[in-house]
């Protein structure tokens, strides 16, 4: 169950800069059909949301170098 205490990214901006990658990349990697970036629309406003601990699990199971990796150790 999620915490509805947990923080929020809201915005493509915020979500690259939490992984540290390109607004573009970010985007790209919600595209992919395996193990997408865990993103969400609002259906109020039509902005992207992310939970902050859903990116960090998101990035620790990937095989590329994200900025995120190194500030989580």
């Amino acid at each position: 169950m999620i915490d509805v205490r947990e923080q929020k990214v809201e915005g493509w901006k915020a979500i690259a800069a939490a992984i540290g990658v390109s607004t573009v990349t970010a985007q790209s990697y919600a595209k992919r059909r395996k193990d997408p970036l865990p993103v969400y629309w609002r259906r109020c406003g039509g902005y992207v949301v992310a939970h902050a601990t859903a990116l960090r699990d998101w990035v620790a199971r990937q095989d590329i170098p994200l900025d995120m990796k190194e500030s989580a150790e």
